[in-house]
């Protein structure tokens, strides 16, 4: 990753570190992610379908990375397995 100073925003700099992070994850030795393993030429479907998956990584991780306070108001109900009959 080039330094921060490199960039034009912070939002920028964000959003390539999470994008390369995300990329980081399919290596061999962590998920193994075919789409970063298999060879595959710039615009080849494993290619497109990797890059799909890091912007989607982007997008979590900004999710989790702006989001300070719960996103509902209300908490879910929460139901358990089996029956009280």
């Amino acid at each position: 990753m080039p330094n921060r100073e490199r960039f034009e925003t912070v939002n920028a700099y964000f959003q390539t570190l999470f994008h390369e992070l995300t990329h980081a994850t399919g290596h061999v030795s962590r998920l193994n992610r075919p789409t970063l393993t298999e060879t595959g030429r710039f615009g080849s479907n494993p290619y497109c379908k990797e890059e799909l998956v890091a912007e989607m990584g982007v997008a979590f991780s900004a999710v989790m990375r702006t989001s300070a306070k719960p996103i509902l108001k209300t908490p879910l109900p929460t139901f358990t397995a089996g029956s009280s009959s």
